[in-house]
């Protein structure tokens, strides 16, 4: 009965041990895709600023997307569904 309990406490403290190692490699795993991803957004920016077709290529799809949304919000269905909302946002500003 003592060898089972002890068997099962060491079972136990190895398990979380090794969950403990996997946290902290997890943990550094996700630090480093943050970083990466941080990279990779200032090397875009970089880039579009750096070669002109790319930064000709973000003005015209900035321009399409500001088209896009006039068009959508022009929609009556859309209207309704925007004033819809402005008046959720209302009320929950008079609740607050």
């Amino acid at each position: 009965m003592k060898r089972r309990i002890l068997l099962l406490t060491a079972i136990i403290g190895i398990t979380l041990a090794l969950q403990a190692d996997d946290y902290d490699t997890l943990d550094t795993l996700k630090k480093e895709k943050s970083d990466l991803l941080l990279l990779i957004h200032n090397k875009r920016l970089e880039l579009i600023k750096e070669t002109p077709s790319l930064f000709e290529l973000q003005r015209k799809i900035i321009a399409l997307h500001k088209e896009l949304a006039i068009r959508l919000d022009n929609n009556e269905d859309m209207r309704k569904l925007m004033e819809k909302l402005r008046s959720v946002e209302t009320q929950i500003q008079t609740l607050n």
